[in-house]
């Protein structure tokens, strides 16, 4: 049984939002995104 975090948790921790939200504005990545913030793109292939 799981009592802690999950490993995906612990992943994330290497790379805070506000890091990654800093790397988007700066390379103005949501740029014509509509769908999909990159952040929960990011999110979803790193689960994948």
């Amino acid at each position: 049984m799981n009592e802690g975090r999950t490993f995906f948790a612990h992943l994330l921790d290497f790379l805070p939002k506000y890091e990654f939200d800093k790397c988007v504005a700066r390379y103005q990545g949501n740029f014509r995104a509509h769908n999909l913030p990159n952040y929960k793109h990011f999110l979803v292939l790193t689960f994948a």
